[in-house]
């Protein structure tokens, strides 16, 4: 019988679908015995932008950002799962699929559980296709 994953990490946009994607995720770990990870991130201005903006208050309104998505993942997460341990709630700033390896590889995530919409934007094809090229691991893409 082949072993089910020891990790899975589940990536959320915040959208409408993400607590089904979440919701789903979490039942597939319980049901492999998986520890399950919660990945979001949040854009860097500067990336977005494409140029430096001078300006005393872009980083506090990072800050801030960053302080929100954490709240807005522990209000996700609690809703769906009930108590998670902090460090399984993760937020980063940069771009997703560059932050996703980087946490598949931090911790040793077996599956990758993601929202797949067939449009453009973040998680539509073009998201997708760039994901896939390299997958980190296997990739659970559930559509919406």
């Amino acid at each position: 019988m082949p072993k089910g994953p020891k990790n899975v990490l589940c990536y959320i946009d915040y959208n409408t679908h993400s607590k089904d994607v979440l919701e789903y995720a979490h039942t597939l770990s319980k049901a492999s015995d998986a520890e399950l990870y919660i990945l979001h991130t949040v854009s860097d201005i500067y990336s977005i932008t494409g140029f430096y903006i001078p300006h005393a208050n872009i980083g506090k309104l990072e800050d801030e950002m960053l302080q929100s998505a954490k709240d807005k993942m522990y209000s996700i997460a609690s809703h769906v799962i009930g108590d998670t341990k902090p460090g399984n709630r993760i937020v980063k700033r940069g771009q997703a699929v560059t932050v996703i390896d980087e946490v598949v590889k931090d911790k040793k995530i077996d599956l990758l559980v993601i929202a797949y919409a067939a449009k453009k934007g973040m998680f539509g094809t073009e998201f997708v296709d760039r994901l896939l090229k390299h997958p980190p691991c296997p990739v659970l893409l559930l559509p919406v």
